[in-house]
């Protein structure tokens, strides 16, 4: 029941962003749409794990699957996010 330390968010391909002005907008917009993918794809992921979730699984009981569907839609909630945020980002024309 110890509280938690917010940890500090670390992310190599924000960096690379942040540092990317020099970079043609074409290679931006890759980064972007590569990224956009990836979170794409763990979303899609977490989508299958919550129905399967849904349907049951024998060995989980139901107050252990409140607490993973929880995880999977904090996953999912941030997945969309940077989903969304990739289209706006792109949509600035940088």
């Amino acid at each position: 029941m110890e509280e938690t330390q917010l940890q500090p968010v670390r992310s190599e391909f924000m960096l690379k962003l942040l540092f990317s002005s020099d970079q043609p907008k074409e290679h931006i917009i890759k980064m972007l749409e590569n990224y956009k993918q990836v979170h794409v794809e763990k979303r899609e992921k977490y989508l299958k794990m919550q129905h399967e979730l849904d349907q049951g699984i024998e060995e989980i009981t139901k107050e252990r699957a409140r607490f993973l569907n929880a995880m999977l839609r904090r996953g999912i909630l941030s997945c969309e996010a940077t989903i969304c945020w990739c289209d706006e980002t792109m949509e600035t024309g940088l």
